[in-house]
C-alpha cells in the first residue's frame, strides 16, 4: 500500500494484481459530512 496527497489529504492506494484501488474513506475524512457522501 502507498499513499498519495490529494489537496492536503493522504489517500491510501492499494494495488491488487494489475488494479489500483483508492480509499473513499480517506478521500472524505477531512470533509464535513463525509460519511454521508459515501452513503449516497
Amino acid at each position: 500500500m502507498t499513499t498519495i496527497d490529494v489537496n492536503g489529504t493522504d489517500v491510501t492506494v492499494k494495488k491488487i494484481e494489475d488494479n489500483d484501488y483508492i480509499s473513499l474513506t480517506d478521500m472524505v475524512r477531512n470533509t464535513e459530512n463525509g460519511s454521508v457522501l459515501i452513503g449516497n
